[in-house]
């Protein structure tokens, strides 16, 4: 009788702690929403990104995550390790995307000119994760952005003082 009490509680444990388990996370789920990875830096200014984006179909996602990775060159800066001058974002007045909204909702359309400012030379299909989720892609791809080309653009659009 007592084996069998021990043998039941044994077999409770075991299900109740494989019932609760976390399934593990697949790549695109481990990758927190929005966030943006640095992975290297040129001598030329540009930053090297891992990014995440989402769209209608792969395309659509590989556009959405190149302009990620401006925006955050933009607006929020990223954390680039050991040079605190390319971690800062280009855009020092939180104001200013709203005050400039014309200007950036063009920037930053479809084909616009945010495109001039992103390399797919870092870019390596063998490394992109996609999935799809019913109507929606999503992808985490490598991009380039052109950081000292996009801030005298932004000086000569006068966004930002020189």
């Amino acid at each position: 009788m007592k084996k069998s009490y021990i043998l039941l509680l044994a077999v409770a444990l075991i299900l109740s702690a494989t019932s609760c388990m976390k399934k593990m996370a697949g790549p695109i789920s481990a990758f927190a929403k929005k966030e943006i990875i640095y992975m290297n830096s040129e001598l030329d200014g540009s930053i090297t990104l891992r990014v995440q984006g989402e769209g209608r179909d792969e395309k659509d996602a590989h556009e959405q995550a190149a302009k990620e990775a401006v925006h955050a060159v933009i607006f929020k800066g990223v954390d680039v390790p050991n040079n605190p001058r390319l971690s800062q974002p280009l855009v020092a007045d939180p104001r200013a995307e709203v005050e400039h909204e014309a200007f950036f909702n063009k920037f930053f359309k479809d084909g616009g000119k945010y495109t001039s400012f992103v390399s797919k030379k870092d870019h390596n299909p063998d490394y992109d994760y996609t999935k799809s989720r019913t109507t929606r892609m999503r992808v985490i791809t490598t991009v380039r952005v052109e950081r000292s080309k996009l801030q005298a653009y932004l000086i000569k659009q006068e966004i930002i003082p020189e």
